[in-house]
């Protein structure tokens, strides 16, 4: 899953990484939403409103199962606790 890769990479994700990484958003819309050239990030990704909706439960759900494992109680892990931004 891109939520894997991009925190092995750089420690953290952002939904976009993984939209970038799905390849439901490409480089270039993803720059032209940054910079203002489209109003709405939905409006260039690859795929229906209801599929980014579960893409980003799926988001979520890595998240809580993430911050669930890197908890103070668990001493079998010496991972750095990952950043959702």
């Amino acid at each position: 899953m891109p939520c894997t890769r991009t925190c092995e990479r750089k420690g953290w994700v952002a939904p976009v990484d993984v939209l970038l990484g799905l390849g439901v958003l490409s480089q270039a819309d993803y720059e032209d939403w940054r910079f203002g050239k489209v109003p709405f990030l939905e409006r260039v990704c690859k795929a229906n409103l209801t599929q980014l909706a579960r893409i980003m439960h799926e988001v979520r759900v890595y998240a809580m199962h993430e911050a669930k494992s890197h908890t103070k109680a668990n001493t079998t892990r010496t991972a750095e606790p990952v950043l959702f931004l």
